[in-house]
């Protein structure tokens, strides 16, 4: 769930320092070429269908139309709307932050190495570990010109802090 770590302190109370903190993390360029590329802000459908949708999710908390009523349309890149997602969503460390303290989490586990990061985590804890498909990065779309301008962008905003905090290195000329 992408929740900060505050609305779990806030949720628990006192017991908050009883539990373990888990987080999986993903390398910058990654989550904003995901979260650019992402279905849930590119799918089209016709003016009835997304009208009908709102009106049903907001006075019923329901789609009327599921997804099959509409289709993934994959945007061509625009770096002023890459830039309002940068500078508009939380780094990374925020989410592990309140006040001005940041947590260490005790299992942090690294999108790029699911499958082992799961492994070992599931391991550690005694629990049946199954092997999921996981998504690949969609840096494949672009060209490296493209993908130093987005970082760029990155490493300009609050979001520098993750690739410091979870040592990922920029990408290299």
């Amino acid at each position: 769930k992408h929740q900060p770590l505050s609305f779990y302190k806030e949720k628990l109370g006192k017991s908050f320092k009883e539990f373990k903190i888990v987080t999986i993390i993903r390398n910058p360029l990654d989550r904003f070429l995901s979260i650019y590329y992402m279905p849930d802000y590119n799918m089209k459908t016709n003016f009835f269908v997304k009208k009908i949708n709102r009106f049903t999710k907001k006075y019923l908390d329901n789609y009327l139309f599921s997804s099959r009523f509409y289709a993934y349309e994959a945007p061509k890149l625009n770096l002023d709307l890459m830039k309002f997602y940068i500078n508009n969503l939380q780094s990374q460390k925020s989410y592990l932050s309140f006040g001005n303290k940041y947590f260490n989490p005790d299992y942090l586990i690294k999108y790029e190495d699911y499958n082992q990061g799961i492994k070992k985590f599931c391991k550690s804890l005694k629990i049946d570990y199954k092997l999921v498909h996981v998504n690949k990065s969609k840096r494949e779309k672009l060209s490296r010109i493209k993908l130093k301008k987005i970082e760029k962008l990155i490493l300009s905003s609050h979001h520098k802090e993750d690739y410091k905090t979870f040592k990922y290195s920029p990408l290299q000329n």
